[in-house]
């Protein structure tokens, strides 16, 4: 397995689990767990923010971060936003001469975080919500 391969698996993985655990979102899309944290609905917007900064930088552009102002903040129109931008930041990572390593950190382990804090907040909001089905265990 090359590291390209390893990357792609990974980015797959950790789109797996952001659908999962957005799936069923309903009041908790404005739920916070701590003062200081992001309700589903705000890291959907910083997570779509982020996949945009991360494409204008794989170009050489700069990003001016808080500029991003999503079509929609309603569900599933914000999804299909985060969805879209991930998947232009994916492309740019994975072309020839893209950056593994910004796509790994901006992509991977930046999704992966984040997942982990919507797990804190649907099992707060849900309590019979089965932080294991965000797994793909196929």
């Amino acid at each position: 397995m090359t590291a390209k391969e390893l990357l792609q698996h990974q980015i797959d993985e950790a789109n797996y689990q952001l659908g999962k655990v957005f799936e069923g979102v309903d009041a908790s899309l404005d739920f916070k767990l701590t003062e200081q944290s992001m309700t589903p609905r705000e890291t959907a917007v910083h997570l779509a923010e982020c996949y945009i900064a991360l494409a204008k930088d794989l170009v050489g552009e700069k990003h001016e971060w808080g500029s991003y102002v999503p079509n929609t903040t309603e569900w599933p129109g914000l999804w299909e936003e985060l969805q879209a931008s991930r998947s232009a930041a994916v492309a740019a990572v994975m072309a020839e001469g893209g950056d593994v390593l910004k796509g790994h950190a901006f992509i991977v382990g930046h999704d992966f975080y984040h997942v982990g804090q919507l797990c804190q907040v649907r099992l707060a909001c849900e309590p019979g919500w089965d932080a294991y089905s965000i797994y793909n265990w196929g």
